[in-house]
């Protein structure tokens, strides 16, 4: 759980009301209950793969399973499975869940994902204690359920919205969800909390650094780096973590021709070497729900621009790559860019129809090395002009 913050100072005296409205609720939506529950519609859109184990083949597995005072995380998993996802054994086992969460593998993290979301959304908030109900968010944060994070902080504050750690934590899965602006004005409720809490300081900080690299680079956009499920923002150290977990499956280095990366390290410096780089264009690709999910990227050079797009491990399959690369090319064309290019490996079937679905047209290249290339117009090329020699130019830069 990332910078939990919970240290806290009641500076505010009780007559102060502090106002959430003011803060994005993003894919919350209110429930006929007043509470605050997630978008199904949302979640259903972006969900990856969905485990359903045999409950017969659950409980012979615990029936054979020794019982000891503390049960591991799975025994506590699927007990709540067996249980049709009441809340009970998971708020028996929250401390055990909330310490063990943030080491789980990346299976492991998408059942519990799965498994969390249908207990929260049997969940009775008003009747459930609100240091549990910030536990299950800091469950959901080191799960990368960002969307169930917020949707429980946001329950807290209705209940109570003079909890520190609870805007500290709501900042933090608005950046991780795209939203900054949100991520400030819940930051900056934080500091007014206690102006001397140094997460808080740390946090604004590093907020401040993200929207000044988006007001500086040209090639970003904000109205129009967003649809109703997906953001493209310049890429940022924030998701070196979440990049780094889905970049595991090496076929996205072999098709992307990407480096290989050891470490979190290694991948927060290739972030800041693309931010830096003067005719690069590298934008993180970011779920309202699930946070990081890829990257999209082009080379620009004058009116022409060369792209490669990558989704990660658990988030292909959905569509995110085809949305992703409409979004770049809205960025594009608000640039004065003409013409994208990009290439495959011929035997990469996936991504050429990947690329036919974004109205990419083929591009006959005398030495091809293996590769198929592909072009698509925003504004169709002049006849005195050859495609191929604008591919040259784009290849030799």
């Amino acid at each position: 759980m990332r910078n939990p913050g919970h240290s806290e100072s009641n500076s505010l005296e009780s007559s102060e009301l502090i106002d959430i409205r003011l803060l994005d609720k993003s894919i919350i939506t209110p429930s006929q209950s007043g509470s605050w529950l997630l978008d199904r519609n949302c979640i259903k859109s972006g969900r990856v793969k969905h485990f359903k184990p045999e409950i017969d083949s659950i409980t012979k597995l615990l029936a054979k399973s020794p019982r000891s005072p503390t049960p591991d995380l799975e025994s506590i998993r699927l007990e709540a499975v067996i249980g049709n996802y009441l809340p009970t054994s998971i708020i028996r086992n929250i401390d055990e869940l909330l310490d063990g969460s943030d080491s789980l593998g990346s299976i492991q993290k998408i059942q519990w994902q799965d498994t969390l979301q249908q207990v929260w959304l049997n969940c009775d908030v008003s009747q459930l204690d609100l240091e549990v109900i910030f536990k299950i968010a800091g469950v959901a944060i080191n799960l990368g359920h960002w969307g169930l994070a917020k949707d429980a902080l946001y329950s807290v504050l209705e209940i109570n919205s003079h909890k520190l750690s609870v805007y500290h934590n709501l900042a933090i899965c608005e950046i991780a969800t795209g939203d900054f602006d949100s991520a400030l004005k819940a930051v900056d409720i934080a500091l007014l909390l206690d102006k001397n809490h140094h997460p808080s300081q740390e946090l604004k900080t590093e907020l401040a650094s993200i929207i000044q690299l988006q007001n500086q680079v040209p090639w970003y956009h904000e109205p129009i780096a967003q649809n109703q499920l997906l953001t493209i923002t310049p890429i940022i150290s924030f998701y070196a973590s979440a990049f780094f977990e889905q970049y595991r499956d090496p076929e996205i280095a072999k098709l992307t021709q990407l480096p290989i990366y050891k470490d979190v390290k290694q991948v927060a410096d290739w972030i800041t070497q693309q931010v830096k780089e003067v005719g690069k264009a590298t934008y993180a690709v970011v779920h309202q729900v699930w946070g990081f999910v890829g990257v999209v990227s082009m080379r620009i050079k004058q009116s022409l621009a060369y792209f490669y797009f990558w989704i990660g491990t658990d988030f292909q399959g959905l569509g995110f790559g085809q949305q992703a690369t409409e979004l770049l090319f809205k960025q594009a064309k608000k640039l004065g860019i003409k013409r994208i290019y990009t290439s495959t490996f011929c035997d990469n079937f996936r991504s050429q129809r990947a690329l036919g679905k974004c109205r990419f047209e083929n591009v006959k290249h005398p030495n091809d090395l293996g590769l198929n290339y592909y072009c698509r117009y925003i504004e169709r090329l002049p006849a005195s002009v050859g495609l191929v020699n604008e591919l040259e130019s784009l290849l030799d830069n």
